[in-house]
């Protein structure tokens, strides 16, 4: 039986990770692929103001694992990336490749990364634990469940539990209310975060729940908004 595992890992022990440890306020997203042994990470999503785009790819091509980086274009507030990398070491990719595994969502942001994987089945997941033990990768696991629990969640929204936390607490607060009861700010400091990262929650969350009931059974026109 097929198996998804949602799991997150320190910025360190992955790919670009000092990038995301110098720049908190850089997002990464992961196109969606299947990672094969010859192509890792080839696309990623990257928002940032525009002014400082240039002064991303310098550190990005300053890393010793990266071949090449290629500007491909931009939508909204994301723009898109090419990345050719230099045999990156054994990582949590190969792992996913050995174990038959395929990443549905993939994300880094404030110092981590956040994925979501698939595998054929318990066995699959099995080895890719496995993989991570042996080449020393410490990851936290938030939640391991088949296609068939997923469909049985109660609100069906699609959303993590860190934006569902943030979205209740702005329900909650009155965020939404016509005028305001509290800012992002105050939302911020009852949560521990930014107020950056609270606007960053509320607007993914409420583009989830908004795609879930306006598009039932259909294709969501915004894709996935699951990172953080």
């Amino acid at each position: 039986m097929t198996v998804i595992a949602e799991f997150s890992l320190p910025a360190e022990e992955f790919l670009l990770g000092d990038l995301l440890q110098t720049t908190p306020d850089v997002r990464i997203r992961l196109e969606r692929v299947v990672p094969t042994g010859a192509e890792v990470m080839p696309y990623v999503w990257v928002r940032l103001e525009d002014e400082r785009l240039d002064a991303f790819e310098r550190v990005v091509n300053e890393d010793p694992l990266v071949g090449q980086l290629a500007r491909l274009d931009s939508v909204d507030d994301e723009t898109l990336y090419a990345v050719e990398w230099e045999s990156p070491p054994e990582s949590l990719f190969e792992g996913v490749v050995r174990s038959e595994g395929a990443i549905l969502r993939g994300g880094g942001a404030h110092g981590r990364w956040e994925f979501i994987v698939r595998f054929p089945d318990h066995d699959r997941l099995r080895a890719f634990h496995e993989y991570l033990d042996d080449h020393g990768i410490t990851v936290s696991v938030d939640r391991v469940y088949t296609l068939s629990e997923d469909s049985e969640t109660p609100d069906g929204f699609d959303l993590t539990e860190t934006q569902r936390e943030t979205l209740r607490t702005a329900v909650r607060r009155g965020y939404f209310e016509v005028p305001r009861r509290v800012t992002a700010t105050d939302l911020a400091e009852e949560l521990g975060v930014t107020p950056q990262a609270v606007s960053e929650r509320i607007r993914r969350a409420t583009n989830s729940v908004l795609n879930s009931a306006l598009f039932t059974g259909e294709e969501s026109p915004t894709g996935d908004d699951r990172t953080q």
